[in-house]
């Protein structure tokens, strides 16, 4: 058994591709074919996608692509020994993925280092959209509209992005610094498609892309102004900006909190489905 770091952007993409909903951060980033990333494999030579078991990547969080029929064979103690090798020299703040391949790794890492606390875990069900966007029931009032945001509307957005990361993001006891925020705000409004809601000039709801990859974008940043709620904002927000993305020729996911019942009835209603669970633990 071997973790063997690699550039082969191309063998990764056709790794990735038929899971890419289950793992569409990773693929974004290895689509930008900058960022290093370590294939799990029982060869010491990669000459096809049948010598890869599955694909980590770590940038502070370990994000990773390990399809449930390969599972099976990392449980053994070939793994567990070049896994505790690999994780020697770095520092994982988190790890984010399908569910089950995402607990299988968090509880390989209680083993190997019974020290390292979780501060917490959570769990998602992870939603694709399979046909276009099912409109808002009701049209947006009169004073109200939607726009495309840019890096001129950073100062407008700070505080509903703060809102956002303590209510969705930062998990618990961890103390959210204005820098954090401002440095995830660039993030997207460089690199993602992010829209905007405005009520009387002012900007209440928000939601974003948070991962581009090949054959699909995902959904995320959702988030209405606790004043503006119980006004369809976030249906009119995720509509159209599913609507955008599938205008590229690309496909539409996200993941909710499993207990998160207004936003699942919300996703269903706009035409989402659940596929698959999904996880993130924060250390």
């Amino acid at each position: 058994m071997q973790i063997l770091a690699s550039r082969n952007f191309d063998l990764a993409k056709e790794f990735i591709l038929p899971n890419e909903f289950l793992c569409t951060n990773l693929a974004s980033k290895i689509r930008k074919e900058k960022t290093e990333f370590f294939i799990i494999s029982e060869q010491t030579s990669i000459n096809s996608i049948n010598d890869i078991l599955g694909i980590l990547l770590i940038d502070g969080s370990l994000i990773h692509c390990i399809p449930q029929n390969n599972l099976e064979n990392l449980k053994c103690p070939e793994f567990e020994q070049v896994f505790k090798e690999f994780l020697t020299d770095k520092k994982i703040k988190c790890i984010s993925g399908q569910a089950q391949a995402n607990q299988f790794l968090v509880d390989l890492i209680k083993k190997i280092n019974p020290q390292n606390p979780i501060i917490q875990s959570i769990n998602y069900d992870l939603m694709i959209l399979p046909e276009d966007p099912i409109p808002p029931q009701n049209s947006l009032s009169c004073d109200d509209y939607i726009k495309r945001c840019t890096q001129d509307d950073f100062d407008s957005l700070l505080d509903i992005q703060k809102k956002y990361l303590i209510k969705e993001v930062i998990p618990n006891g961890k103390q959210l610094n204005d820098l954090e925020v401002a440095i995830s705000l660039r993030q997207i409004l460089k690199n993602q498609l992010a829209l905007a809601l405005l009520a009387d000039q002012e900007i209440v709801a928000k939601a974003n892309s948070n991962a581009i990859g090949w054959n699909w974008v995902q959904i995320g940043g959702v988030f209405t102004h606790p004043l503006y709620r119980r006004n369809s904002y976030a249906w009119h927000l995720v509509y159209e900006l599913s609507r955008k993305i599938r205008q590229t020729q690309r496909n539409v996911c996200l993941f909710v909190k499993e207990k998160n019942q207004p936003a699942i009835e919300l996703y269903k209603h706009l035409g989402f489905k659940k596929v698959d669970k999904y996880q993130i633990t924060y250390y």
